[in-house]
């Protein structure tokens, strides 16, 4: 194998990582950002969100009231 053929595998195993990477990091932001909202909903803390998630209200509240 030429070496640049070499070279191309491992830019684009490099660039495969990297996505990988971000997907996470992405995919974990994501779920910081539910976890936060529902723990909001569940203290009655709604202000500044979402009509949507202002409707999921009655779904948490008893969680909190324990």
């Amino acid at each position: 194998m030429s070496s640049t053929g070499a070279v191309a595998i491992t830019v684009a195993v490099a660039v495969g990582a990297a996505a990988v990477g971000l997907a996470a990091i992405a995919l974990e932001a994501t779920a910081r950002r539910i976890r936060l909202m529902i723990f909001r909903i569940m203290t009655g803390n709604t202000q500044g969100l979402s009509k949507g998630a202002q409707s999921m209200k009655p779904l948490f509240t008893p969680l909190g009231k324990y």
